[in-house]
């Protein structure tokens, strides 16, 4: 009987330990977007506010555009769905978990630093904006 306990014991600490190692791993990805996110949003930014009139970059290609001669922020964000919101002048970006349910990070080109750092917020928020470049200006 001593050895079935014993047993079930280092099977559920086990089970423990692997659901620990798992949100660590999301914690630890979603912090280490945060200084790539910071140049990501003012090379996005660059394209919405001044765009090439002869070569316009549609919405679904602003943040592909913006990481075509950035190696380095192509492999931060590879396999993390990135949602942009922009006016003529601002913009902001989402970054989502890599199942694209939630939102883990989101920052404004008219601020410094990342604005929101949704995966630490429980219960997790739904990759939806909660800013607007449109609001950015009203009280």
């Amino acid at each position: 009987m001593t050895i079935k306990k014993t047993a079930q014991y280092l099977a559920f600490t086990a089970c423990l330990l692997v659901a620990a190692g798992c949100a660590t791993t999301s914690l630890q990805r979603a912090q280490e977007l945060e200084t790539p996110l910071t140049k990501l949003t003012p090379a996005v930014q660059a394209i919405v506010r001044y765009p090439d009139p002869a070569n316009p970059v549609p919405d679904d290609r602003l943040v592909a555009e913006a990481m075509r001669d950035k190696p380095e922020l192509q492999r931060a964000f590879k396999g993390y769905p990135i949602k942009v919101r922009h006016d003529s002048k601002n913009t902001v970006i989402l970054v989502c978990s890599p199942d694209g349910k939630w939102a883990w990070l989101e920052d404004a080109s008219w601020t410094l630093g990342v604005d929101h750092m949704w995966y630490l917020v429980k219960p997790p928020l739904p990759a939806e904006f909660t800013m607007d470049p449109a609001e950015k200006d009203k009280p």
